[in-house]
């Protein structure tokens, strides 16, 4: 079961760029960090040996956040996995399809402009999984920021992990490199690479989003638009007492809300209903993110 945060949380963190000061300093060219030592970290049923610098990980909602530096230099790898596989046969356009309901969610945003798209490219990892990696980058609050994704497909775990590293132009060196050697070396964690046999049955009907689908998804907007609503009012009146107690009622329904959306299983959406299942939590992130500031 996977909560409602889903990729498109890491906007959240993208997003917290906007509460960085202001000051500007040139960007000088970078050298890459060295590490002292390596750890190894553990998603999707895969390995990934990751230079210590990242330090420990810090969770929003399933989204493991790994720092290396913060501030207006922000520099940080984010991990997550979901159920589900992105198909041989339709893999360029599944692939596509998450990564363009990402970026719809950061091009709603105020705070983010410029954003360019950068190459996309299909590639086999070391392990032999086939991954799917896009580049692009943005300004947010006039920070030049660059971010690389990479969608890797592990039928024999059933999960697809997603894994981005995002740097401003501030940051004090480049882990690009590093971050490509990290993705690029993990090991599969029982070292088979094989679909399993449910992983190879035939999939949901990729073009259909049911009536249930959809009401659920749109009365979950629904609700929190009414809590960002009553945010913004509460935030311009803190002394109110009527918000006061109404954002006590919506505090208490939040997590009813947020158990409800833990029991929608990714795996079995089918592949429209993934879509707007990302479209609406990218919209639902934006705002929340905006009224956080």
């Amino acid at each position: 079961m996977k909560k409602f945060i889903a990729v498109t949380t890491m906007l959240i963190l993208i997003l917290t760029l906007a509460g960085c000061g202001k000051e500007k300093t040139a960007a000088a060219e970078k050298s890459a960090r060295t590490p002292e030592s390596y750890t190894t970290i553990e998603e999707g049923g895969l390995n990934f040996r990751m230079p210590d610098y990242f330090g420990e990980p810090e969770m929003t909602g399933n989204i493991k956040n790994y720092y290396a530096e913060r501030g207006d230099g922000l520099s940080v790898f984010q991990i997550y996995s979901s159920d589900g596989t992105l198909s041989d046969e339709n893999f360029e356009d599944e692939s596509r399809t998450v990564y363009d309901s990402y970026v719809s969610g950061m091009k709603s945003s105020d705070s983010i402009t410029d954003f360019q798209d950068g190459r996309s490219e299909d590639v086999t990892l070391n392990n032999g999984l086939r991954c799917k990696r896009f580049t692009y980058s943005f300004k947010v609050s006039d920070i030049q920021c660059s971010s690389v994704l990479t969608m890797i497909s592990n039928s024999g775990a059933n999960k697809v992990i997603m894994a981005s590293i995002t740097q401003s132009e501030q940051s004090e060196y480049d882990y690009i490199d590093a971050y490509t050697e990290m993705i690029d070396t993990c090991e599969i964690i029982g070292g088979s690479s094989e679909a399993s046999d449910a992983g190879s049955d035939a999939e949901a009907d990729s073009g259909l989003i049911s009536p249930e689908f959809k009401k659920t998804m749109d009365d979950y907007e629904a609700w929190f638009d009414h809590y960002c609503e009553v945010m913004k009012k509460y935030k311009e009146n803190p002394s109110d007492l009527e918000l006061i107690s109404e954002m006590t009622e919506l505090l208490s329904e939040e997590t009813e809300m947020l158990d409800q959306m833990d029991k929608m299983d990714q795996s079995e959406m089918s592949n429209a209903e993934l879509a707007y299942y990302l479209e609406v939590t990218a919209r639902i992130q934006r705002k929340l993110a905006e009224v956080a500031y």
